[in-house]
């Protein structure tokens, strides 16, 4: 019985650990996507551009992520802030994010779109110096843009569920 319970406190910490990487997996997975997917770009201008674009987000992210949580966690000790006072402002802080990452958005679809009208009047410039997707590569992108969209997810359900790391 003592083994069992022995290879339990290893699985838990091992999922722990494998847990507290989620967020990096999902960067990378991230990063790797946006290779892909701007490497079929049509020609070397917008490759260039999608890649300056997605560069300009993951900084932005990054920054308004750890710099921000840094920030909202020692208000909160400084201010002592009550639990729902915390809510209030975690859910405005996350909200202005994805009003920003919806808006950066628009504005990268906006900007392909006018760059491919462009480079159609331009004479001269070859259509398709991109490599298309392959099915292959359009999977990876799939799943690599799912594991970005929800690995942080997991890790949160995971620190809520366990206990570990910061807890409100």
């Amino acid at each position: 019985m003592a083994g069992k319970g022995a290879a339990l406190a290893k699985s838990g910490s091992a999922a722990a650990w494998l847990a507290s990487l989620a967020p990096f997996v999902g960067v990378v997975a991230g990063i790797m996507v946006n290779w892909i997917s701007s490497g079929a770009a049509p020609t070397a201008r917008e490759r260039r551009f999608q890649r300056l674009l997605f560069l300009g987000m993951l900084i932005f992210s990054l920054v308004w992520s750890v710099a921000g949580q840094f920030a909202i966690q020692t208000w909160r000790q400084e201010y002592a802030w009550s639990y729902q006072t915390f809510l209030w402002v975690m859910t405005g802080f996350w909200l202005f994010y994805s009003i920003v990452a919806a808006a950066y958005v628009v504005s990268f679809k906006r900007g392909v779109k006018s760059l491919r009208r462009q480079i159609e009047q331009q004479p001269g410039i070859p259509e398709a110096t991109g490599t298309p997707l392959t099915f292959r590569s359009t999977l990876v992108v799939l799943i690599g843009i799912y594991i970005a969209s929800f690995s942080w997810l997991i890790c949160l359900a995971f620190r809520a569920t366990t206990g570990c790391g910061p807890q409100p």
